[in-house]
């Protein structure tokens, strides 16, 4: 059976995830699942034969070194193999997430009251951590350039917020959750010339890196210069392109002169916990997972076209960009003359879970991110349910 194609909603329903069981209506009835960020496709054989290994050896203790090298290994393997970037072994640590990188930074390189820039839209909890840990918050709204059909980001606006006195940490998303786009060289160093100018370290989120579709190209920002290096925290993972997000293994690639501070916060707070079957995961992924990937994304890419296709057959207002990147869509429903409740309630009538509004931004409201990464028909037919009940939603509204 290929769960590209052949999973329906109740084999979806009966595999008990939170995807699609855990997002209700205001009756308790199960949404559909284009919300969070999983795949419905499983994860690739190399993996799975790698953890029932680990199972048959009985490992469910605490994470063995040799285990956390090979990962570690294999990731770098990877990074000079795919992305043409030379990075030491020396220079990784294991997390059990990106948060968890995130939040050691903001802790380690931060003072309270001190400012996070964050364009928009972006991720959700990009929005509420550096609140949770006391620091302040500067989105830079991001621009729709209607010639290129995709975000942008607002270069101004990135350059005020840079040379804010409270500015510290800089977070960059590539390829960029929401928008679904990969961002071009030229525009990372951009974005690293405003910080290196500015004294901003940068985060960059690069967790979706494996979910590229040609002809765009993956380049992390560390891997410019020396300089850019130095100043930015990366921080990636096996579980958007490999689809095993629960397994909890991220890794962060350091710089040279903040290794010694990151070892230090590592043993003290135990960063380097995470799970032993992510770790697992993770060495299979990067070192024999290619293969899997690639007939995935091509499935993947197929499914996102004909969900544009089909939205914007229904509902021709929509700004909806071709993936560049993620399997997450943007439908910027800005044009239809709705308001955000309407908008809400149009995800309700069509029985779909999406991430709707100023989650993704307090400038956003008329965002909606749908996650094509269900088997073609399912996903298809939740396009069809949302873009329909939205044009109708915008036919019979007195602002349209």
């Amino acid at each position: 059976m290929n769960p590209l194609e052949s999973l329906s909603v109740e084999d979806l329903r009966k595999r008990r995830s939170c995807k699609w069981n855990d997002l209700k209506d205001a009756h308790g009835g199960a949404l559909d699942g284009a919300w969070v960020a999983e795949m419905d496709f499983g994860t690739a054989p190399v993996i799975e034969e790698a953890l029932q290994e680990a199972m048959r050896d009985g490992l469910y203790g605490y994470l063995p070194s040799a285990i956390r090298r090979g990962a570690v290994r294999a990731l770098v393997e990877r990074l000079g193999r795919v992305h043409g970037w030379a990075v030491k072994e020396e220079n990784v640590l294991l997390s059990v997430d990106v948060l968890t990188v995130l939040r050691a930074m903001i802790r380690m390189q931060t003072q309270p009251g001190e400012a996070i820039v964050v364009p928009t839209p972006c991720y959700m909890p990009f929005l509420r951590l550096p609140i949770f840990e006391g620091r302040s918050l500067i989105e830079v709204p991001s621009i729709w350039d209607d010639t290129a059909q995709e975000w942008q980001f607002d270069w101004e606006g990135l350059r005020a917020a840079f040379a804010r006195e409270e500015a510290k940490i800089a977070i960059l998303c590539n390829p960029w959750n929401p928008t679904g786009r990969v961002l071009r060289e030229d525009e990372l160093v951009r974005f690293g010339q405003l910080a290196l100018e500015n004294g901003v370290q940068i985060f960059s989120d690069e967790i979706h890196a494996p979910l590229v579709y040609t002809p765009a190209r993956m380049v992390s920002i560390a891997s410019l210069s020396p300089q850019l290096a130095e100043i930015t925290v990366t921080a990636l993972a096996a579980s958007k392109g490999w689809n095993v997000a629960g397994l909890k293994c991220a890794q962060a690639v350091v710089g040279e002169g903040s290794l010694e501070r990151w070892r230090a916060y590592a043993e003290e707070f135990a960063l380097e916990n995470p799970a032993p079957f992510g770790v697992i995961a993770a060495e299979a992924a990067y070192s024999r997972g290619q293969s899997w990937l690639d007939e995935t994304l091509e499935g993947l890419r197929k499914i996102a076209e004909e969900c544009r296709e089909v939205a914007l057959e229904n509902c021709p207002g929509l700004r909806l960009p071709h993936l560049q990147g993620t399997y997450l869509q943007l439908w910027d429903c800005s044009q239809l003359g709705l308001s955000p409740e309407q908008i809400r309630e149009a995800t309700q009538e069509a029985r779909v879970g999406v991430v709707c509004g100023v989650s993704m931004g307090s400038d956003f409201p008329y965002l909606v991110r749908f996650n094509v990464a269900a088997p073609r028909p399912v996903a298809v037919e939740m396009a069809r349910r949302l873009s329909r009940a939205l044009a109708l939603k915008a036919e019979s509204s007195p602002q349209s």
